[in-house]
């Protein structure tokens, strides 16, 4: 199997489980909410930003392979901003 299809299939997995259990959601586009953010194109804007906004977790995103932990937490801050 596609490592491709397997992500499909895990995300098809998490709507229907979120649409079963009757929880409010909406797909958002990386380029919406890094627009919002005002979060650069840039890979290592995120992890930077993140630790401006979250400086206790710095020593947790200090690594440039902790920018996935960084759009995880700036990801979060849009889904709070846009209840």
């Amino acid at each position: 199997m596609s490592s491709a299809f397997k992500i499909g299939m895990g995300f098809g997995q998490i709507l229907s489980a979120v649409s079963l259990l009757g929880i409010p959601h909406q797909i958002v586009t990386p380029a919406s909410w890094k627009k919002a953010l005002r979060v650069p194109a840039d890979k290592d804007a995120a992890r930077r930003i993140a630790i401006q906004q979250f400086p206790a977790l710095a020593d947790d995103l200090k690594r440039k392979k902790d920018e996935h932990r960084a759009e995880a937490l700036l990801m979060a801050t849009y889904g709070r901003l846009v209840k």
